[in-house]
């Protein structure tokens, strides 16, 4: 083989035009798995330590809420049981019938879910999306407010190093 033969190899590889991308990631069932059962275990320990939460979750209970943060590729379905809750982290493209389906910027969420913005405001200005039924969305949203909870008590604990600030940057 003479040294030319080499030289066109790679360059026959590259393409012209644009620069290469990587292509979107989609996530696979598999591989949200263990995020769904890590927030799973993070859910039933806020339910465990606030008991009170129980009856007020009641019109949430044995209905599936999904969160589907915009930049993200996966949504994540929540479903209060009278044996605690669940939470599966699926592909955002999945088709599960839901009875309420939540849909904004993570940043907008995580804002919303500590109380430090207006889910109504961002829903009338178009800045959250919600379909279905409501009364588990606020039967959920009512909980938490109750309990004085914020992101860092339903994510998997520990953090990991740095995640914490970066999340608090979002929010």
């Amino acid at each position: 083989m003479t040294g030319s033969t080499h030289a066109a190899g790679p360059a026959a590889w590259r393409r012209s035009g644009a620069p290469f991308s990587a292509p979107p990631v989609r996530p696979g069932p598999l591989a949200c798995a263990p995020l769904g059962a890590a927030l799973t275990l993070s859910l039933r320990r806020v339910l465990r330590r606030n008991p009170d939460l129980d009856t007020r979750l009641d019109a949430a209970r044995n209905t599936t809420i999904r969160i589907a943060p915009n930049e993200l590729p996966v949504a994540f379905l929540i479903r209060i049981s009278d044996r605690g809750g669940r939470v599966h982290a699926v592909p955002r493209a999945d088709t599960t019938a839901v009875a309420v389906s939540v849909e904004a910027p993570l940043s907008r969420l995580l804002t919303i879910f500590q109380g430090k913005d207006d889910g109504d405001a961002a829903f009338f200005a178009s800045e959250l999306v919600i379909e279905g039924e409501m009364a588990p969305l606020v039967a959920l949203r009512n909980a938490i407010e109750a309990a004085g909870l914020d992101w860092t008590d339903i994510l998997p604990l520990p953090l990991p190093p740095g995640l914490k600030p970066l999340l608090e940057r979002l929010v």
